[in-house]
């Protein structure tokens, strides 16, 4: 998860977590792209504003790489205008959802995410 807002990743985090994911958090994008190098996640999440590298950066960086291409994205925003939306799917997010938000949604966004992923898998 990389959200630059503590209490929104405390939150997100521990609903997660009370949810039986595992959830590794960085602050910035840089940071975010950096932990995507030495490990491999079953979903992100992206806050598109943040330091150093918005989502929309990390999202082009990851679909850009072998290692992350298939790697499901969940963009979570402030901004919901239809254009910047429309530009998350366009470099390959996944699914988007706008703050304020559910928790409960958000945990069945993953999970359909992961289920999808993972039998885009099992077929290749």
């Amino acid at each position: 998860m990389a959200e630059d807002d503590p209490l929104i990743a405390r939150f997100l985090g521990g609903s997660l977590t009370g949810a039986g994911f595992t959830v590794t958090h960085v602050g910035d994008g840089e940071s975010a792209l950096e932990a995507l190098k030495q490990q491999s996640y079953g979903c992100v999440i992206l806050d598109l504003n943040m330091p150093k590298l918005d989502g929309y950066g990390v999202v082009e960086a990851m679909r850009q790489q072998a290692k992350t291409q298939s790697t499901p994205v969940l963009i979570l925003s402030l901004r919901s205008q239809e254009n910047d939306i429309i530009r998350a799917f366009d470099l390959g997010a996944d699914d988007y959802v706008s703050k304020p938000f559910s928790p409960l949604e958000v945990i069945s966004r993953i999970r359909r995410l992961m289920v999808r992923a993972n039998q885009l898998q099992s077929r290749g």
